[in-house]
């Protein structure tokens, strides 16, 4: 019941664990709020920071393993977080320039001024750590710990399909916000398989969340956020991805289609990447 027939911890168990965790750092969080007047971005970062120790203490617990075998892998991470995080803004880009190009959006206003750019800067940190925490649970842990079913498309789409899942209470979400964001997911999932490392995925979600909000004025999986444009989108929600944002239109699902084609042949496989299929396995302790 607990463990395969190789002796090793059901991956079942060991995903059970870390959402008992994560959901666990969100409890904290609201008895600290319960008892301390907190600022709301300070709560929005201590989420973030208590989720992602939860997740990797359950990591350590579970696997007693370095989290480089999740992909947090120390040599070039920056270079590959700031190639992700460009490839991010480029995708973004695309999705926001087809829409001005063919009429669905139309800029309005743009400006700086000294209470927006605070609530941008501090915006863009928050993102910082939501991406982080979300690709450090759903491609670093999920497709790690789904190693042990030892079936490539459960490793791949699996967590791609729990991605989507946790968007599913957003406000104003869609069917198309919610197909859209599991494809994300699976290119997340490419560009972790494609580098051996999780820092391409963490800098495009970190980026793309940031251009879509807080730079073209669309809402971030149904949240707004201050921006530095203000926007105007008249096209049918099914193009423009309407009160969701970009994720609910059909522009960004051609987008991240071609998001493929770029990451296998722009990124160039390394010959013994750090984390692949079937590193590290059997995953007993």
């Amino acid at each position: 019941m607990f463990k395969n027939k190789y002796g090793e911890l059901r991956s079942g168990w060991s995903v059970a664990v870390m959402f008992i965790f994560f959901f666990a750092a969100q409890i904290t969080t609201l008895l600290i709020l319960s008892v301390v007047s907190l600022e709301v971005w300070i709560v929005n970062i201590l989420i973030q920071l208590l989720m992602i120790g939860a997740v990797m203490l359950a990591f350590r617990l579970v696997y007693n393993r370095p989290f480089k075998m999740m992909g947090l892998i120390k040599e070039g991470w920056l270079k590959e977080l700031l190639v992700g995080g460009a490839f991010g803004i480029a995708s973004i880009a695309a999705v926001f320039g087809a829409l001005a190009v063919f009429g669905q959006a139309t800029v309005s206003f743009v400006g700086f001024n000294a209470t927006n750019t605070t609530a941008i800067i501090l915006s863009f940190v928050h993102f910082i750590f939501v991406g982080f925490n979300e690709e450090l649970m759903t491609r670093g842990y999920l497709m790690t710990a789904l190693k042990t079913t030892r079936n490539k498309y459960i490793v791949f789409c699996g967590p791609a399909a729990i991605f989507s899942l946790l968007h599913l209470g957003n406000p104003n979400v869609s069917v198309l916000g919610l197909i859209n964001i599991g494809l994300v997911g699976l290119l997340f999932a490419y560009m972790m398989v494609r580098s051996g490392k999780l820092w391409l995925p963490i800098g495009y979600h970190i980026t793309w969340n940031f251009f879509q909000g807080n730079i073209f004025d669309m809402n971030v999986s149904g949240t707004a956020t201050p921006s530095v444009i203000a926007t105007e989108f008249t096209g049918a929600n099914w193009i423009t991805g309407g009160a969701f944002g970009a994720e609910g239109g059909v522009v960004t699902t051609i987008v991240i289609a071609l998001g493929f084609v770029l990451v296998r042949y722009a990124i160039k496989k390394p010959e013994a990447p750090a984390w692949t299929f079937e590193s590290d396995l059997p995953f007993s302790r």
